[in-house]
């Protein structure tokens, strides 16, 4: 079991001022937390462990996990894989699956899915499936260097506005993968990942930590959150609960009004939408071909397509609007043009002028809307990782297995 201690404030220079938030002590029955790393060993045959420093994203759809040892910043393990669990359907035939596997995970899950029943260990941000999760914990572990005189310590991506149980859900699930762990929302970890420190010269570039409003669109979840130079309060965050995910049950409910005898699965639903979503005025008619009724049939996802990314982004500019009304009067005018999109919905075409010409027709009229960078999914992992290296020995809340 991971135990939770009360994390306090590192004092590295290149960590921006976090402070994490209290916890309520140790889960009832922890004893004495293990010896940390760096103590002396009174057997001198046996072997210190090894610290692997750990950045997780642990997304809905997605997976990102950089890794790196203690004192080395070159990372060796940089890898990004679905997040999917399937079971083998019962009476399969053997070896139609290879090895005859009771469980595949990622890719693997992908590729036989006709053959398995899937779980997802994440829905919407938050830990779904918990027997699924752990499992999924475990395979992560497994495809990182361990071993007995490894400890793993990760800095992990949490949505927004997580509450007690959602933090003790993550922290059990993570229980099988890592020996310590930090939990931190994902919109600040993504700001650290993308900060150039020291700054460069360039009098355009935006330090994502100074003062901005950062977004994070992810497959289930978008998190939306003030950020000024320290970890951010409950009442800077906003969670919501629906991404990408959300977006395509939007297209999926405009097709079926149309076309109700539409057949579309929900991977080919989404490979729809990373190749055509855009928001505002198309530059050109996106059309698919789709079977209706049992027949290919030449598809106009114009409108569907349009009302659906205009209704996701509706939700995500209220709850920007809501933030930048509530920041200090001497604050909002920078904020308000240093607006950061990051996660995989910020491929949306066009998402960033749209969303801008949102917040300019409700009087936000200074709003200036950008990328946060070119690695859009990768921002939240790399900030973790850099968290991980710099976390002060307090902070961990240590593992108890």
């Amino acid at each position: 079991m991971i135990a939770r201690k009360s994390p306090m404030e590192p004092s590295t220079p290149t960590l921006p001022h976090i402070q994490l938030p209290a916890e309520q002590g140790r889960r009832a029955g922890a004893s004495a937390a293990p010896a940390l790393p760096g103590d002396d060993f009174q057997d001198s045959d046996q072997q210190k462990p090894r610290i692997l420093h750990l950045g997780l994203d642990w997304g809905t759809a997605r997976t990102v996990m950089i890794a790196s040892w203690a004192g080395e910043t070159t990372p060796v393990h940089n890898e990004t894989l679905p997040t999917l669990v399937g079971y083998a359907k019962d009476g399969i035939v053997e070896n139609l699956l290879p090895g005859n596997p009771e469980v595949l995970f990622a890719q693997d899950a992908v590729r036989h899915r006709l053959h398995l029943k899937m779980a997802q260990p994440v829905v919407n941000g938050m830990m779904g499936d918990a027997k699924a999760a752990r499992l999924f914990a475990e395979h992560l572990r497994e495809r990182l260097p361990h071993g007995d005189h490894v400890q793993i310590r990760a800095v992990v991506g949490i949505p927004c506005g997580c509450d007690a149980q959602a933090r003790e859900d993550f922290r059990e699930a993570l229980d099988s993968l890592v020996d310590g762990c930090i939990l931190i929302p994902k919109p600040f970890l993504a700001a650290i990942g993308a900060r150039q420190n020291p700054p460069p010269a360039d009098v355009n570039y935006v330090d994502p930590i100074r003062n901005s409003l950062l977004v994070d669109l992810g497959a289930g979840a978008t998190d939306v959150c003030v950020i000024q130079g320290c970890y951010p309060s409950a009442v800077e965050q906003i969670h919501i609960c629906g991404g990408g995910d959300a977006l395509d049950e939007h297209l999926q409910a405009g097709l079926q009004a149309a076309y109700p005898d539409i057949q579309i699965s929900p991977l080919k639903l989404r490979e729809l939408k990373e190749q055509s979503a855009w928001a505002g005025t198309p530059e050109a008619r996106p059309i698919a071909e789709l079977f209706v009724r049992g027949r290919l049939q030449r598809v106009d996802m114009t409108q569907i397509m349009g009302d659906s990314c205009h209704r996701f982004l509706e939700k995500i500019a209220q709850a920007m609007i809501q933030l930048i009304g509530s920041a200090d009067v001497e604050t909002a005018p920078e904020l308000i043009s240093n607006i950061l999109l990051t996660g995989g919905g910020s491929k949306i075409r066009n998402i960033c002028r749209e969303l801008e010409r949102l917040l300019h027709s409700r009087g936000i009229e200074q709003a200036k809307v950008r990328l946060l960078g070119e690695a859009v999914e990768g921002y939240v992992a790399v900030g973790a990782l850099k968290a991980s290296q710099q976390a002060r020995e307090n902070q961990w809340q240590l593992s108890l297995k």
